[in-house]
């Protein structure tokens, strides 16, 4: 999440789900283990992403999400579908409206993309969100997000 540098969430909010929850935990483990890996690699101490590439995730939630609206508002009123009444914030927190099985593709071509990306520019450390156009993290490139940690200040100076 932006402004929470490090921070990997693991839930199904803005995620897939399936019958078998712990299987979704396990794919987001690798990617973050993909993520977490790439750092330790390149020395990049903090990681998170950037605002638009937030904004553009979750604006494919809220889209994804139509597809259940009608659904969501015509199952009997109760606790999980806010008694039939579909808010802005649940839309925003709704599952990835195409499943589990497209959410494990779009993480795996997303691992992918990187590392043609990285072939294509001759480097090993380019990352790219799923939707595989704004940065998040780039190795302290410029044009990057990534906020690396100031230098350490000596307690004498």
């Amino acid at each position: 999440s932006h402004g929470f540098p490090n921070l990997f969430l693991m839930s199904i909010v803005q995620s897939a789900n399936s019958p078998n929850f712990t299987h979704m935990l396990n794919e987001q483990a690798k990617h973050i283990a993909y993520i977490v890996d790439h750092c330790i690699k390149h020395e990049i101490r903090q990681v998170e992403a950037d605002e638009a590439t937030e904004a553009a995730w979750v604006e494919t939630i809220v889209q994804l999400g139509e597809r259940q609206r009608a659904f969501v508002e015509s199952c009997t009123p109760g606790y999980y579908n806010n008694e039939g009444r579909q808010t802005q914030k649940a839309a925003r927190n709704a599952l990835y409206g195409a499943g589990p099985v497209a959410f494990i593709q779009l993480l795996e071509d997303w691992r992918k993309t990187v590392a043609q990306e990285a072939r294509n520019r001759g480097v090993d450390d380019v990352f790219k969100t799923g939707r595989w156009t704004t940065p998040i993290l780039d190795n302290g490139a410029p044009s990057s997000p990534l906020k690396r940690p100031a230098a350490p200040v000596d307690a004498e100076d």
